[in-house]
């Protein structure tokens, strides 16, 4: 039987390297090719300048706020007080335009605030505070979208750190008791077509799903995170399509919380809709359980003839807080005797126990999803605003106003779910070439946005990024 604490310490790990001026230089100056200011150099080479590009944002968000983290290692190693802006510029910010300083000057008051924040010097910390506040705001550039954001969770950190009652955070936890759920993961809700971050991930998961149940019949689909089942839509479709051994019967079997059924029936509604206007022959099944750790054999009511798949979309993530009870899921799920389980998973580390190191990989991560939203809807979009207001907003702040039982985002890596699964003797399905085709395929279709990325990882799981920022990972296992 599996070690329990070894697990809870596997799915810990976040590379707490060493600190510098407490922000962790080694995350702030990372980056898989070159960093921000490598790139402005090399811009400048290429004959590139400010005013040939007058009035075109070249820096990402995340590459912006990269460049004001280096700017800020240099303030701290200088010993400079934190609190006193008077910085003098060097070569990367001379080539800045006027908005991507202001920009860089405002990141670097939150990352000031945070450090502070992290000393627990909570006045100081307030002042710096006060100052992102009036510079930033929820309509601005991504930038100061994502500001404003990191300052609310920053404040919530000093009110629970203060003992002060914060009024929002009660009108929050009323809304919640009253039965409104909750998303901890950002993909619960950004499947819009014109978004393709999530539409190459879960078409690329449907496909990972179809090449590893051959020429079977009749079907049987473990879903352990519903949600509004846009991802089995491309499924049904695509087994619908079949010329050959066509499918005798699909089954979903789908698991819910206390308090969402009427949401799985209203999905599993639209599903079976599907699937007459295709001529699939379907069922749904759904299972309201206390926690999915309470999962037991009898619940999946598998058939001899059934081949059975498992389709995990942002799920495992949520219960890394808890170890025994992933564990305990895992042991279950070996049981089925799958031929395939598709996980997706965001692709941070939002695990770490330094809060200033989780800040800092927090701040890179939602940094780039501000940015792919508002090039990929605009910044008008009113379903973007509904995005990072209820959604984004939340994560960020179960990330930097939470510990304990309370941080329910703890999002790790691709590496640190590979040593989990091993101790499962769970082996990594490599992703054929139909799913790499697929999810270039699908990228291809934006045209008019050619920022997001698909690229393998370890040979075998896909990678989907946004400007080089991971965000998704996409992989296919199998129990041994």
């Amino acid at each position: 039987m599996e070690n329990s604490s070894q697990s809870s310490e596997i799915i810990s790990n976040a590379h707490d390297a060493q600190q510098s001026c407490t922000i962790c230089s080694d995350t702030i100056l990372h980056k898989d090719d070159t960093s921000a200011k490598a790139n402005l150099e090399a811009e400048n080479l290429n004959g590139t300048s400010n005013e040939a590009n007058a009035g075109v944002r070249r820096l990402s968000a995340e590459q912006v706020m990269r460049v004001a983290g280096a700017r800020y290692i240099q303030f701290c190693s200088q010993k400079k007080d934190s609190t006193s802006m008077q910085v003098p510029l060097d070569f990367a910010l001379s080539d800045l335009s006027v908005e991507e300083m202001s920009d860089v000057e405002l990141v670097h008051l939150l990352l000031a605030a945070a450090e502070k924040v992290g000393e627990q010097k909570y006045d100081q910390a307030s002042r710096l505070l006060k100052r992102c506040t009036c510079m930033s705001s929820n309509t601005g550039n991504s930038v100061h979208r994502a500001v404003f954001y990191f300052t609310k969770a920053l404040q919530e950190r000093i009110a629970q750190g203060t003992g002060i009652i914060n009024s929002e955070k009660l009108e929050e936890e009323k809304r919640s008791a009253f039965g409104t759920p909750l998303s901890h993961n950002v993909t619960t809700v950004v499947c819009k077509p014109e978004f393709p971050i999530f539409q190459v991930a879960l078409l690329t998961g449907a496909q990972a799903i179809l090449d590893n149940i051959g020429t079977a019949q009749r079907i049987h689909l473990i879903d352990l995170g519903l949600r509004n089942g846009i991802h089995l839509t491309v499924l049904m479709q695509s087994l619908a399509a079949r010329k050959t051994c066509q499918i005798e019967l699909l089954k979903i079997t789908a698991f819910g919380l206390k308090g969402s059924r009427d949401k799985l029936e209203g999905v599993c509604l639209m599903l079976a809709s599907l699937a007459e206007s295709i001529n699939l022959p379907f069922s749904f099944n759904v299972l309201i359980v206390p926690s999915l750790e309470d999962l037991n054999q009898e619940h999946f009511k598998i058939e001899d003839d059934e081949v059975v798949a498992i389709y995990s979309l942002s799920v495992l993530a949520t219960m890394v807080s808890k170890p025994k009870s992933l564990e305990t899921l895992m042991r279950k799920l070996k049981m089925l005797n799958s031929e395939v389980m598709v996980v997706t998973e965001i692709e941070s580390s939002h695990n770490s126990p330094v809060f200033v190191n989780r800040f800092i990989e927090a701040l890179f991560y939602y940094g780039a999803f501000f940015d792919a939203l508002e090039e990929c809807m605009g910044r008008n979009s009113v379903y973007r605003m509904m995005t990072e207001s209820n959604y984004l907003h939340e994560g960020i702040q179960s990330i930097i106003a939470n510990e304990g039982d309370e941080r329910v985002v703890r999002n790790v890596k691709i590496d640190v779910w590979r040593a989990f699964f091993a101790r499962f003797r769970m082996t990594e399905i490599e992703l054929t070439d139909s799913c790499l085709q697929q999810a270039r395929s699908v990228n291809e279709q934006f045209s008019r946005v050619n920022s997001c990325t698909v690229d393998l990882n370890g040979g075998r799981s896909i990678i989907v990024g946004w400007k080089g920022t991971p965000l998704l990972s996409v992989s296919a296992w199998r129990f041994s």
